[in-house]
Order: C-alpha cells, then sequence, then structure tokens
C-alpha cells in the first residue's frame, strides 16, 4: 500500500475495526456459553445418579459450541 492511498487507508482501517468487533463478540459468546456450562454443572450435580435428567444434560453439554 501505497503511503498516500486513502483508500487503502481507510479499508485497512475499517478491516482493523472489524476484526477487533469479531473478538469482542468471541469473548461474549465464550462467556455465555461458560455461565450456561456452569449451570448445567450446577444442575447435574444436584441430580441422584441414574436420574433421567442426566443423559439429557451430558447431551445438551456435547452440543454446546
Amino acid at each position: 500500500m501505497e503511503p498516500d492511498d486513502r483508500k487503502g487507508a481507510y479499508f485497512l482501517k475499517e478491516l482493523l475495526e472489524l476484526t477487533q468487533v469479531r473478538r469482542m463478540l468471541k469473548c461474549a459468546s465464550d462467556q455465555s456459553i461458560g455461565q450456561h456450562m456452569d449451570a448445567l454443572a450446577r444442575e447435574i450435580t444436584t441430580l441422584k445418579e441414574g436420574a433421567a435428567r442426566r443423559p439429557d444434560i451430558v447431551r445438551e453439554i456435547n452440543t454446546i459450541e
């Protein structure tokens, strides 16, 4: 990119900003997933072994992305 390339500089700045937004969204998503996993872990600890809900929780954990 040429030093006086305004259009290129504009697109480079925009790309940087989009990258930052993407990182923020991923971080927020990761926190949300972590909170959901914590809630499922708390729930499974309250259930007795052999409870019908336990396999459902395990399946739900396996499908979380």
